[in-house]
């Protein structure tokens, strides 16, 4: 949340909103390690159905002779999405450490889809976020599975993985050009939870 000192900064970052000019950066921690570790996902997105939860999912590129039924859930309906409402989504991302199973990975994304974030990196790189129940099964709603050597370095059992927080944070922003044509940064500090979690699984943090 940004709150601007006066009105004149409050109109001007609405604007830069607005015609998407503010650089957004998240770090997160995500079960699996992005192969490759840096690149672009282009991959449009729409309201999706888990039974009878809504959530994104992914809407590949395809045509008449190629239509594709994806199975979210059980019943006669559960598995059909609708196209008629999807938007573009593209997230840059890049991975700046990993350990075995896990790694610390930085994402900006250059649209503003609910839970794009969310949604690229669990089904198209397959790498949810750590603690993202939500999105860690694609046919169901359930605690996410996480690997023995996670559940060890994270000292907890599968059963209480569903007290997991999700480890996504928004690290920083950048406002481009924004006084005497300088770049204003403005960043944030990780959460507890999450830099505790960093060290358990030994992840660092890059130096700038």
């Amino acid at each position: 949340m940004l709150l601007p000192k006066n009105q004149e900064y409050y109109v001007r970052i609405r604007e830069m909103f607005k015609k998407r000019e503010v650089i957004k950066k998240y770090w997160m921690i995500t079960k699996g390690i992005p192969n490759p570790p840096e690149g672009v996902i282009d991959i449009p997105m729409g309201e999706g159905q888990v039974g009878r939860y809504a959530r994104m999912t992914l809407f590949p590129s395809y045509d008449e002779s190629r239509k594709l039924l994806f199975k979210t859930g059980e019943g006669r309906n559960a598995g059909k999405r609708s196209r008629k409402d999807k938007w573009d989504a593209v997230t840059y991302y890049r991975v700046l450490d990993s350990n075995n199973s896990t790694a610390l990975v930085e994402c900006q994304p250059e649209t503003g889809i609910k839970h794009q974030i969310r949604c690229h990196m669990a089904f198209a790189l397959n790498c949810a976020i750590l603690g993202d129940h939500k999105y860690s099964h694609f046919s169901k709603m359930a605690p996410q599975k996480l690997y023995p050597e996670i559940l060890q370095k994270l000292g907890i059992r599968q059963s209480k993985v569903r007290h997991l927080p999700m480890h996504l944070h928004a690290r920083a922003i950048v406002l481009p050009n924004f006084k005497d044509g300088r770049n204003l940064f403005i960043s944030a500090r990780l959460p507890q939870h999450f830099s505790q979690n960093m060290k358990w699984l030994k992840l660092k943090a890059p130096d700038k």
